[in-house]
């Protein structure tokens, strides 16, 4: 089976209610092998279990926007830093916090093959 792209807003904006579902089923891609991040999945797992601290539900309207950055092309790293630090910084307590760091960790993979892809236009294989 063909493995299907990561869900992408530049072909329509996403609410947040359509960010977070795209995010849901893109965890749901990764647990049936469609698709191969592993950021989504459950680290103590011997099998595709999705992670049971990633609630697409605590995703943010800040997530959603950098993610529209990110796949718009436009995100820089004065724009990502910032935005992670301060995820970085929520309260252990805050219980967004485990699902949103998962969601840095894979845009901050995805924000980083863009700039490259900006810097060395098509050098990437």
């Amino acid at each position: 089976m063909e493995k299907e792209q990561i869900p992408t807003l530049n072909r329509e904006k996403l609410s947040l209610l359509g960010f977070q579902e795209a995010m849901a089923g893109l965890a749901a891609k990764e647990a049936a092998e469609e698709y191969g991040s592993g950021h989504f999945l459950d680290p103590g797992s011997k099998t595709r279990e999705p992670n049971p601290d990633f609630d697409t539900s605590k995703l943010t309207e800040d997530d959603r926007e950098i993610w529209e950055k990110i796949e718009g092309g436009t995100i820089t790293m004065e724009e990502f830093y910032p935005y992670r630090s301060t995820v970085i910084a929520l309260d252990e307590k805050n219980e967004a916090k485990k699902s949103r760091m998962l969601f840095v960790e894979f845009a901050g993979n995805k924000a980083m093959n863009a700039i490259f892809e900006h810097v060395f236009p098509g050098k990437r294989k």
